[in-house]
């Protein structure tokens, strides 16, 4: 612990000593003394790059995610919920890491798609590649297979990274302990070459440090020069595009670094230089007026030396640059981040995506990689099952969509799921990293509303082939009479056997009837509703829009222990009536779903609502209720704000709003939410569009066209 005070007062970093001294505490309770070691290694790494406090403490309790499971509330308790977010995020990125030990040659590139995804806090990252780096130093107890899989993650992931944010003093030594594992003849012969070099022509860096002491002295220029032997990893490098096995045709093999207090001494030297030796080709590069996609700065220029004493000559490449630009190069962007001035720590991590996916093309130069990106996280989300397997499914899937992502038999017989360790209900929408796990009951079977729940075109047409195998018959007898019914509200004459109407529904495109029959099937098993089936045919006839005529047959006075309900679309459930209010018919409904699946009904205006858990609430309305009215709505969300779907979710429930359907949409500017819904009567949309504007997350709502909608009805 006395480290990491001694190195932050070192630094001018301040330091609450209560605060540390209990993630110390924390930690001892919990962890051999091995894992607090490693802790206090990464926290040191950490302290180069001028943390936030949170950050230091975050690298402190690392070493507990050795633990299972993770102490993740006891930590948000001690710490802050803010502590805890970084370690859940770096739990994550811990369980993907594993999924290189698999196949690491086909993982390995969508290990850092989803490394890119859910790093979205530059913290996080930094003390991963601090954790890796410190890992890498202690591997002496691993396996060698174990070894070599380390290895080959920090060079095929975490080394790149660190290089494209310009953070080369973890860059560098990432990479030589990883050659060592990985390449370790290669490794050993580049490393005896180096040292007969060293050997035998030690010489030329202390001469040449010298001599360019001489030069800053007569251009009456104040600065420090470094002379050094290029890296093992990086001579590897260069000898394998040469096809080379000799360094002897490696050109910066000796290398110095300059560093001066200004921009114009830069110049001012690199002038003198050039005057004294001569530049090898075209290897001059100047890096300040032109800086390096990941900010890197400085003068590059290789040139042949003779120095007194030394009897031959040598290339020598010679960097120059301000103590600032040093900095940035050694510690990278992360201190542009975190660092303004000395003892000032201010997070700065807004454009941290941005920024991995502009590192991302670097390291790949993939086409239209921004864009790829920009799509990969919009419309899609990575999932993982206990073992780390990878589940790639589309925004706003649910767990049912995750079983069958899984397999089709895991997903007939899918009776409930836990999303990293809590019971969610089954239209519980998934977040990116999230870890599910399927509870499958061999008596449990596809229902025509798991149609509307899943969001992957793979699960639709699973579920939808099962229940046509299964009620091929039975489907389509339903279908039609739904269609029928429909359709005669419309004033429009029933389907004939061969479904003729249905031909043309689609402008532009003719209807098999093996199409024409599967369009009743779905109307039959639930996956399309029928009212929007009639609708579209009687455009069609009609060229515009009709609204249904009024059924004359419609019962004003009812039986109320007769009367069944409707929910989220579909009929038949089995109900109560809550005893806090006791709905009847003649008030409007939202059912309440408990854990043993029950549906209890309340009042929409009941107290006790405000008491229940709101993610349990269903849309639902007396079968007996007017034919609902069906339009479109469109929310603009503001971009700081993360998922508002629960809380629109609510006040849609709690107000008899079905949804039919959701798409979403992000552009630069805003986030929009597209609703396809029914709502009990037209009146409603004011009080509805009044509550949602009641929320924060919420800048704009309205009624669109239907024209002005992505959906589509296929």
């Amino acid at each position: 612990m006395q480290r990491i005070f001694h190195k932050a007062q070192e630094k001018a970093i301040s330091l609450k000593k209560d605060r540390i001294e209990a993630a110390f505490r924390f930690c001892e309770s919990l962890l051999p003394p091995e894992k607090i070691e490693e802790g206090v290694e990464v926290a040191e790494i950490l302290l180069d790059f001028f943390p936030d406090e949170s950050t230091c403490i975050a690298g402190i309790l690392s070493g507990t995610l050795s633990i299972d499971p993770a102490p993740f509330p006891e930590i948000e308790k001690l710490f802050g919920g803010d502590i805890s977010r970084i370690l859940c995020d770096l739990h994550k990125l811990k369980i993907l890491s594993s999924l290189a030990t698999k196949n690491p040659e086909n993982q390995i590139e969508l290990l850092r798609k989803m490394f890119l995804a859910l790093a979205k806090d530059v913290r996080v990252v930094v003390i991963k590649l601090a954790m890796r780096l410190s890992s890498l130093r202690h591997m002496e107890s691993l396996s060698l297979e174990q070894k070599k899989q380390y290895a080959g993650e920090v060079l095929d992931l975490y080394a790149p990274i660190a290089g494209r944010l310009g953070i080369f003093r973890i860059k560098t030594e990432l990479e030589d302990l990883a050659f060592a594992y990985l390449y370790p003849k290669e490794f050993t012969e580049i490393s005896a070459q180096i040292t007969a070099l060293r050997n035998e022509r030690g010489a030329v860096l202390e001469r040449g440090e010298k001599e360019i002491l001489t030069l800053l002295k007569e251009a009456g220029i104040q600065g420090e020069v470094q002379g050094r032997m290029k890296e093992t990893y990086s001579i590897f490098q260069k000898l394998r595009k040469k096809q080379k096995s000799s360094i002897e045709y490696i050109y910066d093999i000796f290398a110095f670094r300059v560093l001066l207090s200004s921009i114009a001494e830069c110049y001012t030297l690199l002038g003198h230089i050039h005057q004294k030796w001569p530049v090898i080709g075209d290897r001059f590069k100047d890096y300040i007026t032109n800086p390096k996609p990941n900010g890197y700065r400085a003068l590059h220029t290789t040139i042949r030396a003779s120095f007194e004493n030394v009897s031959e000559e040598h290339p020598l490449e010679i960097q120059i640059k301000t103590h600032e630009m040093h900095r940035n190069s050694e510690f990278g962007s992360a201190t542009h981040w975190w660092y303004k001035e000395k003892g000032s720590n201010v997070p700065l991590k807004d454009n941290w995506l941005l920024q991995l996916t502009r590192i991302e093309k670097q390291i790949h130069n993939m086409e239209n990689f921004e864009l790829f990106t920009e799509g990969l996280l919009e419309d899609f989300i990575f999932t993982l099952t206990e073992n780390g397997d990878v589940k790639i499914l589309p925004s706003g899937a649910t767990p049912l969509d995750f079983a069958f992502s899984v397999h089709t038999d895991i997903g007939y017989h899918y009776q409930s799921a836990l999303v990293n360790g809590k019971i969610v209900p089954i239209d519980y929408r998934l977040e990116q990293g999230d870890v599910v796990k399927i509870i499958p009951n061999k008596n449990s079977f596809p229902r025509e509303s798991w149609v509307s729940l899943v969001s992957s075109n793979q699960a639709k047409q699973r579920i939808r082939a099962f229940l046509r195998k299964e009620n091929f018959e039975e489907f389509l007898k339903k279908g039609k009479k739904l269609l029928n019914e429909s359709l005669a509200r419309y004033g429009v004459q029933k389907l004939d056997a061969q479904l003729s109407s249905l031909k043309n529904l689609f402008k532009g495109q003719l209807l098999a009837q093996k199409e024409r029959e599967d369009i009743v099937l779905r109307v039959g098993n639930g996956s399309l509703r029928a009212h929007i089936i009639a609708r579209k045919l009687v455009q069609n006839i009609e060229g515009e829009k009709i609204r249904p005529l009024p059924d004359e047959n419609f019962q004003k006075s009812f039986d109320n222990e007769g009367v069944g309900i409707i929910v989220t679309g579909e009929k038949g459930f089995r109900f109560r009536k809550a005893n806090c209010c006791m709905p009847d018919p003649s008030a409007p409904i939202v059912a309440f779903t408990t854990r043993g699946g029950t549906l209890t009904l309340h009042r929409r205006e009941c107290k006790m609502l405000q008491k229940l858990d709101s993610n349990r609430f269903l849309p639902a309305r007396w079968e007996t209720d007017p034919f609902p009215f069906e339009t479109y709505i469109a929310l603009v969300e503001r971009h700081k704000f993360d998922r508002p779907l629960p809380k629109i979710s609510k006040i849609f429930a709690l107000m008899g709003v079905h949804i039919l359907s959701i798409h979403y949409s992000e552009s630069v500017q805003k986030k929009t939410l597209f609703f396809h819904v029914e709502i009990p009567k037209k009146d409603d949309l004011p009080h509805i569009f009044s509550a949602l504007t009641e929320l924060p997350e919420i800048i704009d709502v309205r009624e669109i066209s239907e024209e002005e909608t992505p959906f589509a009805l296929k």
